[in-house]
């Protein structure tokens, strides 16, 4: 006899194929010829069994233990008994005659009287899958005895349940002819199972792995190549898997953490360090490193085993959880998933108390549509920037908040909830309604004094002019008639009123600045410079004044109210000079948001004291013999400088030069705008 059993050739299945019942079947064809079938049969002296006068060189047991079995059945009993195999025997010349063995029959749940002894039996209890492999390796090893009849198929157990079981065979050839088949069955299923749950294992593992927040690696010891990495490493750095395996670990650090990496591999497994790792076109990222050596027999280390932690989420939930503001996530469906410290505060509600719940509970109800507005933006991954609103606290006080709502997405990109951060504005709400109401209230109080002022100045003229009128009428009739101090009395009277006139006039010019101004248009500063100079023709000339200016730009202002501004700035520079005649200068220069027109002049200076001084109305330096004047212009150009959202400063160095500045709120666009003369 020539064992021709399989040793080690078994095929895997999934265990969720359908059962064996299902679907035709492949029809079994017997080996033997037809013409064959019937004539011949298995005996002693036909098939090629080793024998009791079998060659000297066999060990005389064997062949004493195949005579016994010829000649005793208790012994083959004995040998079946003792084995876990299910033993079968084939008739090929009658394909439908198999004999089963009742161990065979107890695989698969029956006792032996349940089961006929043919071949369509197990052939409608294999799956449907697998039995094609079985009668593949059938006709394979029935044309050829080199090949194993050795698999591993799927039956189905009699309580529904599948029976993995490996089935070992041999061909009983008569002439090389095989007219019987020989084979045993082993239940696999425990192996099966454990093989699957061991899969199962590896598969999960596998997913924590490449799943996990942390980055793996494992490094050559002796090399320091990278042999392997998980998915989070890829994902974070921006390197593709087969740009970190096979190169060294230094490569994907900042250099001057080399030294720190190699400290901490020598002492892996105690403690961790913070290095920096690299990213592919993006800047390095703080990660806490951990370390441990898989060693030899010899106890030097083979391999290292590394773990990378990105601390930027780290120090992000540290900023989050002690950020003074509140800080809450929540979830597409408003359910609160997170609550820093700063909520706490804020709202009233522990973490406890507000994880897990709505954040309605925040909402007052006149808001509701609100909330409603930001989560559809939400949904739709637009972000809501910065607005103001009111919310519930835990205590049922009204509370003004700002706050801006930001999606929250997954790796995939996809929203899957909002970060909230609010903050309480309760106190610069009511500082800034008081803040109007005082607004209000200067502003009438102003509307009022300039009412005033332009009544005063305008109804103090009438009087002044009778007054002015009969002293300039006694003046001229009784000239020569009345002695010397009569008239001096007079001159000194015509004077006042004279200087009555101007300052009534000038006050009345200080309060047209709000209350009787132009709009404001696109206007040219070269032209406003040109009426004011226009203005003060005769003063230029009597003086000998040279005034040069740079290109001035196009300005959003009152023209009427810049011309006087550059005729009080020009005015002074004129009045206040030296003893040469005056130089004065008028250029512009642009800054990020404001154009700066100055006005230098090398006239007689301020003294630092004075700067803010000036400014104020009726405030001189001067005495009217030596300066005339009321003290009103430069209060004008403060006025005017203010209506236009601007200011007005002076630098000077005494005894040499003044500069007045004034600065104009620029236009959004850039562009340098200048005008023609």
């Amino acid at each position: 006899m020539r064992d021709h059993s399989a040793t080690g050739t078994e095929n895997g299945h999934d265990p969720g194929d359908t059962m064996a019942s299902a679907g035709p079947r492949p029809v079994i064809q017997s080996p033997v010829p037809p013409s064959a079938a019937g004539r011949s049969s298995v005996s002693s002296s036909s098939v090629p069994l080793n024998q009791p006068d079998a060659p000297a060189q066999e060990h005389y047991l064997k062949t004493e233990l195949y005579q016994l079995l010829q000649q005793d059945a208790g012994i083959f009993e004995f040998l079946q008994s003792g084995s876990l195999d299910g033993l079968w025997y084939w008739d090929l010349e009658h394909i439908e005659h198999e004999w089963l063995s009742p161990r065979f029959k107890a695989i698969f749940g029956f006792e032996d009287h349940e089961v006929p002894n043919t071949s369509a039996w197990w052939q409608e209890r294999i799956f449907r899958e697998d039995l094609p492999i079985a009668l593949d390796n059938f006709a394979r090893h029935c044309a050829d005895p080199n090949h194993p009849y050795d698999h591993v198929v799927r039956y189905l157990h009699r309580d529904g349940s599948t029976v993995w079981v490996r089935c070992r065979g041999m061909a009983i050839r008569d002439d090389g002819r095989p007219v019987r088949l020989l084979g045993a069955h082993t239940d696999v299923s425990v192996f099966k199972r454990a093989e699957e749950q061991l899969r199962a294992a590896e598969s999960k593992y596998r997913d924590l792995y490449n799943n996990s927040p942390d980055m793996y690696l494992s490094v050559d010891a002796a090399t320091g190549v990278i042999t392997e990495c998980n998915q989070t490493m890829t994902l974070l750095t921006g390197f593709a898997r087969e740009e970190l395996l096979g190169k060294t670990i230094a490569g994907f650090f900042s250099s001057e953490c080399a030294r720190t990496i190699a400290d901490l591999l020598l002492r892996s497994g105690h403690g961790g360090a913070e290095v920096n790792m690299l990213r592919s076109g993006q800047s390095a990222v703080p990660v806490q490193m951990t370390a441990h050596a898989v060693r030899n027999a010899a106890g030097q280390p083979v391999e290292y085993r590394i773990s990378c932690r990105d601390m930027r989420q780290a120090r992000h939930a540290a900023i989050v959880e002690f950020s003074q503001d509140a800080i809450i996530g929540k979830d597409l469906n408003g359910i609160v998933t997170s609550w820093n410290a700063g909520a706490e505060r804020l709202f009233g509600y522990t973490r406890e108390e507000m994880t897990g719940k709505e954040i309605s509970l925040l909402t007052p109800p006149d808001r509701g549509q609100e909330q409603m507005e930001i989560m559809e933006n939400i949904r739709r991954g637009a972000p809501v920037e910065y607005f103001e609103t009111r919310c519930l606290t835990k205590s049922g006080e009204l509370i003004d908040v700002s706050a801006t709502v930001s999606p929250l997405r997954d790796s995939s990109g996809t929203v899957t909830g909002a970060s909230r951060v609010a903050r309480d504005i309760s106190k610069r709400k009511r500082a800034e309604a008081e803040l109007a109401r005082r607004t209000e209230e200067l502003g009438r109080s102003n509307r009022d004094l300039e009412q005033f002022a332009y009544v005063a100045s305008h109804d103090l003229n009438e009087p002044l002019r009778a007054v002015s009128g009969s002293l300039d009428l006694l003046n001229r009739r009784y000239a020569g008639k009345l002695d010397e101090k009569a008239a001096e009395y007079i001159a000194h009277a015509l004077s006042g009123a004279e200087r009555m006139q101007k300052l009534i006039a000038d006050l009345l010019e200080f309060s047209r600045v709000g209350s009787q101004s132009g709009d404001f248009r696109r206007m040219s500063a070269q032209s406003a410079l040109d009426n004011a100079m226009d203005n003060l023709r005769s003063a230029i000339r009597e003086t000998h004044a040279l005034i040069t200016a740079d290109p001035l730009p196009k300005l959003n202002a009152d023209s009427s109210q810049m011309a006087m501004l550059f005729q009080n700035l020009l005015g002074n520079a004129i009045k206040f000079r030296g003893a040469n005649p005056p130089r004065i200068h008028v250029s512009a220069r642009r800054e990020p948001s404001r154009w700066v027109l100055s006005v230098r002049d090398t006239g007689l200076g301020i003294a630092p004291k004075y700067f803010d001084r000036i400014f104020d109305i009726f405030q001189r330096l001067h005495t009217r013999k030596e300066y005339p004047g009321t003290g009103i212009g430069l209060a004008i150009c403060k006025r005017i400088m203010e209506r236009h959202g601007g200011r007005i400063w002076v630098e000077s160095v005494p005894g040499e030069r003044t500069t007045f500045y004034c600065a104009f709120p620029a236009e959004d666009e850039p562009k340098v705008d200048f005008s023609s003369p």
